[in-house]
């Protein structure tokens, strides 16, 4: 797949913040009982390296996953640190897009914009997030496939900004784990954020989580490292409108 990096343009979001590479929104967020910061989603800005979707292999309890995912960067601290943009996965090993089965794991939850639209990452994750009744029209599921199709067309100005949880309070790891058993798309998604052992027991979330937590609130440094993060809802601001 041959390189072609989107081109950063002029664009603000609803508040009148710069979104640039290094954009971070909170859309959420709560607090343990120790009140420390356990409960976090947020929209991260990426640009996207190329355009193609790209695949790799997940071993989760005894079951291989195809993961699928986007290569990207994003600016920590003035540095643009190349990650993986998971958008879901689907049972097997080397699945390819158009051998998915029909489900959950063939689509993803896509909007595309212009850079005239305007862009509230608040009320985005708000709806985005209600039941599939309610959301369906404003923010459509596409297939995995369509959206390859889609990804050449796209002009060279676009930024990518993707919602997902990174904390999770420790109430609900036991469900988590339950959820990425059952449900392919969801191992695919959380896997970045959470460390099993030996025995698939889920210990902790990962050293990533708690980096993102720091640079979020406190600006810190992450450090070098293979990174992915994951989207529940996907935005694509077009710009050259």
């Amino acid at each position: 797949m041959p390189s072609q990096p989107a081109v950063l343009f002029p664009f603000e979001d609803i508040n009148g913040r710069k979104v640039d590479w290094a954009y971070i929104y909170v859309t959420r967020f709560g607090t343990s009982q120790f009140d420390i910061i356990d409960d976090l989603w947020a929209f991260m800005s990426f640009q996207l390296l190329d355009r193609g979707i790209h695949q790799r292999n997940y071993n989760f309890l005894g079951e291989t996953i195809t993961v699928y995912f986007l290569n990207v960067a994003h600016d920590f601290n003035g540095e643009m640190l190349p990650m993986q943009l998971v958008l879901g996965g689907t049972p097997g090993a080397d699945v390819a897009l158009e051998d998915i089965p029909a489900g959950g794991s063939a689509y993803l939850q896509m909007l595309l914009q212009n850079a005239s639209d305007s862009f509230d990452p608040y009320l985005i994750h708000r709806y985005a997030n209600c039941d599939y009744e309610a959301r369906k029209s404003s923010y459509p599921l596409m297939y995995l496939e369509e959206f390859q199709e889609l990804l050449p067309t796209l002009a060279d100005e676009i930024i990518l900004l993707a919602d997902h949880p990174i904390l999770f309070p420790r109430n609900d790891w036991t469900q988590i784990k339950l959820d990425m058993a059952r449900v392919p798309y969801l191992a695919a998604r959380y896997q970045p954020f959470f460390e099993f052992d030996i025995y698939d027991r889920l210990v902790d979330q990962t050293d990533f989580a708690y980096a993102l937590r720091t640079h979020i609130f406190n600006q810190d440094a992450i450090p070098l490292g293979i990174y992915a993060y994951s989207s529940q809802t996907l935005i694509i601001i077009q710009g050259g409108e």
